[in-house]
């Protein structure tokens, strides 16, 4: 499961944080799903890619953290920025990078991102000077601009950043070392990969295993999930496999759906 990373000292991020990793423990435990609310708090993409091996027990506490594979495939904005000035109920992103899709301005606005309330948790401070990588999609608001959200549950398509790494404060990947590094200015104990190999690895991944909705009729009359499904020959899957970690993590995970669903 996901993990966030920890904080090992500092005096931006709350307390709370440090309750995350138990609460997502505790949370899978307790079978059932999200509630509506408690999805639409953090805009979590559309559905789980999986079943859940607690259907059928009581609902209202169990929910997954959004895969990255299924952020990485589906998110209609994957930028690098930098925030540049913070407002009551979102932030404007300057952006250094588009991973996929585009932008009309070098500065966006991304509306703040929120734990959900049954977490108990608060998010550290946005503060002008960080540095991200975010899974965005548009969001719905009755002004005129234009907004982006931040995918994933809980957060998970924000990922602290600075000139050279990406941090995976919401994920486990394996083949990656554990080590303190200090990330926004708190020391954390968490996982890093190289931007440009984050990069390499997104951008041939989507190349590769486009997301989509299932079709009518293969779900027996439940709410369409979004799948992935393999473009590309094997050889070609493979090819960048032996040289870039989270590309093997992602391409792993998705063929385990796509091969044998």
């Amino acid at each position: 499961m996901p993990m966030i990373g920890l904080c090992c000292s500092g005096r931006r991020r709350r307390c709370g944080a440090l309750l995350l990793p138990v609460a997502l423990i505790l949370l899978s435990a307790c079978g059932g799903e999200a509630s509506d609310n408690d999805a639409q708090t953090v805009e979590a993409v559309s559905a789980q890619t999986a079943p859940s091996a607690t259907a059928g027990r009581a609902p209202g506490l169990d929910f997954r953290p959004t895969p990255l594979e299924q952020l990485a495939g589906m998110a209609p904005l994957i930028v690098v920025g930098r925030i540049v000035t913070v407002y009551e109920a979102h932030f404007a992103l300057a952006v250094e990078d588009t991973l996929a899709g585009g932008v009309d301005n070098d500065v966006i606005p991304v509306e703040k991102g929120q734990y959900p309330a049954f977490l108990a948790v608060e998010h550290a401070p946005y503060e002008a000077g960080q540095r991200y990588v975010l899974f965005l999609r548009p969001a719905q608001t009755a002004s005129r601009e234009r907004r982006w959200r931040i995918m994933g549950l809980p957060l998970t398509g924000e990922l602290a950043a600075d000139s050279r790494f990406v941090y995976f404060d919401s994920y486990t990947i394996e083949g990656f070392d554990f080590a303190e590094w200090t990330v926004h200015g708190v020391r954390k104990m968490t996982q890093r990969i190289e931007l440009a190999l984050f990069r390499q690895a997104v951008q041939r991944y989507r190349a590769c295993f486009p997301w989509s909705r299932e079709a009518r009729g293969n779900n027996g009359g439940k709410k369409r999930r979004w799948v992935p499904s393999r473009v590309c020959d094997m050889a070609a899957v493979n090819d960048l496999r032996h040289n870039n970690r989270l590309y093997d993590h992602l391409v792993g995970k998705t063929l385990r759906q796509t091969e044998h669903p």
